[in-house]
């Protein structure tokens, strides 16, 4: 089955990851995919190392697809189109049709969704929402629950760690705490939280440092002044020495593994890779209690109200205070990620969706 696997974005991040991670698993015996994807940038690299030919593209703006992208999909004899935003899936619902390729959708994202784009999304043969949360979300604004299938995010266990580690390259003292953050600069992840917490906490604790790990894509100006207000807060007391900016790191996942714990303060959040990848290196976990983040931990990690840096403070300092809270959090919350969100389970869960809708589209042309 050949399967046309479209990005948005040449950068990787939560979505782009997830899709990789999917790639990664497929049975390539079964499933031969080609990605369509902007030239250039790390999504491009990691798309080579996984052997995925990749034809270069860039998403459009509006709805409509161009001429020269819908002859691109059609070269490729393509049995499903697969779109890995929902922006893309407005793309792959405007094709589906003309082509007589169906479509699968992947859903990563809040929106309010207006009649244009609710009618594209439909169009597609099947959407995956990456929790329940956001299943209710799309139904609660039209889209039918029977077309909306519910996959949890798939994510590889951590590589071994290797070399000096983060802690002896920030020069921390040993055994100081290390309160981690990762994403991206943006609005809706409130990385401004984080660093108001972390105010707070070092004023009560001599010892803890804090880690924040992430940059701003693209120029959207509140973003950039977001970032800029980091950084001042960063250079001044009581978090000078303490907080530490560490940009845009490819070793991300090895930094969250040598963390104390993971603090995640988004305002809304349909699932956060960054809070599977906690639970699979046994780092616990405060989060805020939004979106799907409760289902991704379950009783493995410790919720708070979005928008409090009173709150996300009390929460990570309860953590700091607990060794063996800690210890328990970590514990179960690997026996969480192995039950519920290893890849090959998204991989195969995945996959029989397309031979459904492949079996599906043969019956109608029978």
């Amino acid at each position: 089955m050949r399967i046309a696997f479209l990005f948005e974005h040449p950068t990787v991040s939560g979505a782009e990851g997830s899709g990789l991670e999917l790639l990664a698993h497929l049975d390539r015996r079964e499933f031969q995919a080609a990605a369509f994807a902007p030239p250039g940038g790390e999504l491009a690299a990691r798309l080579a190392a996984l052997g995925v030919p990749h034809q270069p593209w860039h998403a459009p703006r509006g709805g409509d697809a161009g001429d020269a992208r819908r002859a691109a999909l059609a070269r490729g004899a393509f049995d499903v189109l697969h779109a890995n935003t929902l922006h893309l899936g407005r793309l792959t619902g405007a094709v589906t049709a003309d082509l007589g390729i169906p479509a699968v959708a992947h859903i990563r994202e809040f929106g309010t969704l207006g009649a244009r784009v609710r009618a594209h999304l439909c169009a597609n043969a099947r959407l995956i929402a990456v929790s329940a949360a956001l299943h209710d979300d799309l139904a609660a604004q039209g889209i039918p629950a029977e077309k909306i299938r519910v996959i949890y995010n798939g994510v590889s266990p951590p590589a071994a760690a290797g070399g000096p580690g983060i802690r002896a390259e920030l020069g921390l003292p040993p055994g100081a705490p290390l309160v981690a953050w990762l994403g991206q600069i943006t609005v809706r992840k409130a990385p401004e939280v984080f660093v108001a917490a972390a105010a707070e906490i070092a004023r009560r604790d001599a010892h803890a440092h804090f880690a924040l790990c992430g940059d701003v894509f693209g120029e959207k100006e509140e973003n950039l002044r977001l970032k800029a207000a980091i950084a001042a807060a960063a250079a001044s007391p009581p978090l000078a020495g303490r907080l530490h900016l560490l940009g845009w790191r490819t070793d991300a996942r090895a930094i969250l593994g040598q963390a104390t714990l993971l603090a995640h303060t988004a305002r809304q959040e349909p699932l956060g890779r960054v809070l599977i990848e906690a639970l699979a290196a046994g780092t616990p976990v405060a989060a805020t209690r939004v979106g799907g983040t409760p289902e991704v931990l379950g009783s493995c990690g410790v919720l708070f109200e979005a928008g409090s840096p009173p709150a996300c403070a009390n929460a990570i300092a309860a953590l700091l205070a607990d060794e063996g809270r800690r210890a328990a959090l970590a514990r179960d919350g690997r026996a969480r990620w192995d039950a519920l969100f290893r890849p090959e389970r998204m991989a195969a869960e995945t996959c029989a969706l397309w031979r459904e809708v492949v079996a599906a589209r043969t019956r109608r042309k029978e």
